[in-house]
């Protein structure tokens, strides 16, 4: 039990990017300063730094993940999983339509129900919505 504490820790330390020794704060929970956050994505080439609000929406390819950026249609690939990436960014106003599509929520800009239903983005992309996540979708709004 205590080293599965150890390793939790250890891995909460890792993604909050603290060295050991230096105090714990919370990345990810703090919702009233997560735009103020920047993520550091791993490329091959480099480190990218980017703000989470840039980010439209992220796909998912096998074990990698693109990132489709608002500035200048940038699509950044990632050595990740989708899921990994859904862990963080569901804490910056992020929601997974779809098994392929993590979407930034304050880009989405309509919802299209014919052919079984769509988001479009600000940037004019068309991302399916699965049945199985519509109403979760749909109760992230008010309606009137």
């Amino acid at each position: 039990a205590n080293e599965l504490k150890a390793a939790i820790a250890k891995f909460e330390l890792k993604l909050r990017g603290n060295p050991p020794g230096v105090e714990k704060k919370q990345v990810f929970s703090n919702s009233q300063n997560y735009h103020r956050k920047r993520l550091a994505l791993t490329t091959t080439e480099s480190l990218i730094f980017i703000e989470p609000e840039t980010i439209l929406y992220c796909e998912g390819s096998s074990n990698y993940t693109y990132f489709h950026l608002t500035l200048n249609n940038r699509k950044i690939l990632v050595a990740k999983t989708l899921k990994e990436i859904e862990e963080i960014l569901v804490n910056y106003g992020f929601f997974r339509i779809h098994n392929s599509h993590l979407v930034n929520m304050s880009h989405v800009k309509e919802f299209v129900r014919g052919s079984g239903g769509y988001v479009v983005m600000t940037n004019g992309s068309n991302l399916t919505v699965s049945r199985s996540r519509r109403d979760e979708f749909f109760s992230l709004f008010s309606k009137f």
